[in-house]
């Protein structure tokens, strides 16, 4: 639509002017108008319409479509600027623009102004409910394009989109859980506004998995509220309570012969180092003083490295028999160094050195010499386990930056760092099978399995407040 709006006041005078209104005689007009055009089109036009102002002067309203009226202007070059154009508008031609009035007349400047549609978006959540929950979360696409990563409990915004009917489909979801509703689903998105697709997510309990060789680990007793070491059989059926001490005891080290568990325990005041049978009868102190935990048999059975408290807050490697004698410092590592870990052939530890906000993942000669670094990212780095052809270690990093520790392995020299585990859950671990052909760890509380790659978990115990990592049977 197009109207007209003349403002005449200007003309008037010097009309009047020009026929000898003026007993003193007349010289013509000195001023001209200048008549603005508005043509606006395409789709979604400004409600409101535009604001226009001549050489950054008083701004006076403009319609969307329509003409209007800027009086007494100068002769000369004068700038036309248009404001006030909605996001999905473009002004055609030059903005800010130059103009030429003309004394007595009137000049008519068009301005053109295209708009398309306003864009829409669609929020895509996700509620996840029930047991064994996917780790690693789902998928979002939007009329089969890219997929777009959405967290188990979380949304995630999709932008730019025509307004109109979009499909919105939800995958990488675990196989226990299922999706209630359509899959995918066709969304209305109204322009300029937000839609919404809200996926709700239940998932059952995992079957749980026989390890294949027995394990040990701690865990938390909910009845009597301490922490004890058990043993669940290598065909997942029989889970043995071992240490019932009420003083709290953790961690869980086979011997190489699989004869003997070391093990940390309080139940003389001071956590230290313990032995035990495999059915938990024989316990048997080996470190007394200082706090000592962490412990780790040598491949030949021979020795057991492990942490000993040497100030407040700093920890040293010790090396000591399997009965506790010969007792034998083998760091002096600034910050501290803890967690040590043999490799296969007894010839390297790996360990755990810095401070408590920041460590990093060392290996070093099973006397202790020649120490080298191996990883260097901020934040927390802890070993784990050497895997049992020696080209591998595991650790523990918060890495990712979620603030949730996560698994990693990586070359024996440091290279080649692969994550294996995801999601907001915590993984703690990892460790080795035997065979080196499944990697253990915790999260959720309970214990799990799966391919060094990272592939095919499984669930080895059902809902258990477990401490640390499981540790496989030689």
């Amino acid at each position: 639509m197009r109207y007209r709006v003349t403002v005449l006041t200007g003309v008037l005078v010097a009309f009047l002017t020009a026929c000898g209104g003026d007993s003193g005689g007349s010289t013509g007009p000195t001023e001209g108008l200048l008549e603005i055009i508005v043509a606006t089109t395409g789709a979604d036009l400004d409600p409101d319409g535009y604001v226009l102002s001549v050489d950054n002067g008083a701004h006076q309203p403009l319609p969307t479509n329509g003409a209007d009226t800027v009086a007494s202007l100068s002769p000369g070059t004068h700038t036309v600027t248009l404001t006030g154009v909605a996001s999905n508008c473009v002004p055609g031609g030059k903005n800010p623009r130059s103009v030429d009035i003309a004394a007595a007349s009137t000049t008519t400047l068009r301005l053109d102004v295209a708009c398309s549609a306003l864009l829409a978006a669609i929020s895509v959540g996700a509620t996840t409910t029930g047991d064994d929950v996917d780790p690693d979360g789902y998928d979002v696409t939007i009329d089969g394009g890219t997929p777009q990563p959405l967290t188990i409990n979380g949304s995630v915004l999709i932008s730019g989109l025509t307004p109109g009917g979009h499909e919105i489909g939800l995958s990488g979801v675990a196989d226990n859980c299922v999706i209630d509703g359509p899959n995918p689903r066709t969304v209305a998105a109204p322009s300029g506004r937000t839609a919404t697709a809200a996926f709700s997510v239940s998932c059952s309990p995992l079957p749980l998995a026989a390890p294949g060789y027995d394990i040990a680990f701690s865990g938390l007793d909910s009845v009597v509220g301490n922490t004890e070491v058990y043993l669940l059989s290598a065909d997942g059926t029989t889970l043995t309570n071992l240490t019932n001490n009420p003083s709290g005891d953790i961690g869980a080290a086979w011997s190489p012969d699989g004869h003997t568990i070391a093990f940390c325990s309080r139940r003389t005041g001071t956590t230290q180092v313990y032995v035990m049978n495999p059915d938990g009868s024989g316990q048997t102190q080996l470190t007394s003083g200082p706090f000592s935990c962490s412990p780790s048999w040598s491949p030949d059975g021979t020795k057991i490295a492990f942490s000993r408290a040497t100030g407040s807050f700093t920890e040293q490697i010790f090396l000591m028999n399997p009965d506790g004698s010969a007792l034998t410092q083998l760091t002096s590592f600034p910050g501290g160094a803890a967690g040590p870990v043999w490799s296969p052939d007894g010839t390297r530890m790996a360990f755990t050195g810095g401070g408590s906000f920041e460590t990093d993942i060392y290996v070093m000669n099973a006397d202790g010499s020649d120490v080298t670094r191996l990883t260097t990212s901020p934040g927390i780095d802890v070993v784990s386990a050497w895997s049992p052809d020696g080209t591998k270690i595991a650790f523990n990093s918060d890495r990712s930056g979620n603030e949730s520790r996560h698994m990693y392995v990586m070359n024996a020299d440091g290279t080649a760092v692969a994550q294996l585990t995801f999601g907001t859950d915590p993984a703690l671990g990892p460790v080795w099978s035997p065979d080196g052909s499944k990697i253990g760890f915790t999260t959720g509380a309970r214990a799990y399995m799966m391919n060094p790659d990272g592939t095919e978990r499984v669930r080895l115990t059902a809902s258990w407040q477990l401490v640390g990592s499981p540790a496989w049977r030689p």
